[in-house]
Order: structure tokens, then sequence, then C-alpha cells
């Protein structure tokens, strides 16, 4: 049997997050995850009744906004 490594360290990445936490993470409002959510630019996933947003995911989306020129 294969066990999760430990968080032992400060510098690990969560492999997903809450939808409360995407908010402050992507320094983005809650609509504006929830409206990224809503048209298939942002990836969300359930378990349960728990709905999260992988960090991949997170990183694509942000990484594919436009830039600033």
């Amino acid at each position: 049997m294969t066990a999760f490594p430990s968080r032992s360290s400060a510098n690990e990445v969560p492999l997903a997050y809450s939808l409360s936490d995407v908010p402050r993470i992507a320094s983005l409002s809650r609509p504006t995850i929830f409206r990224a959510i809503r048209a298939g630019n942002l990836r969300a996933v359930k378990f349960g009744r728990r709905t999260l947003i992988l960090e991949q995911d997170l990183r694509k989306f942000l990484a594919a906004l436009p830039a600033v020129r």
C-alpha cells in the first residue's frame, strides 16, 4: 500500500482548491470565478457536495488570460 507524502513542507501546493479558496488564491472575485466556470473557461469538479478546482486547471485558466498591452 502506497501512502500519500506528508505535508511537511510549507512550499507544497495543494492538488485542489475549494471554491471559497480560489478567489483569494487567484486574486479574483467570487462572481468572476463562477462566471468563468459557467462559461467553460475554468474547469470545476465535484466530489459529493463539494466543488473543487484542480490546481493545474487554475494555473491553465490564469495562463490563458490575455496579457496587458
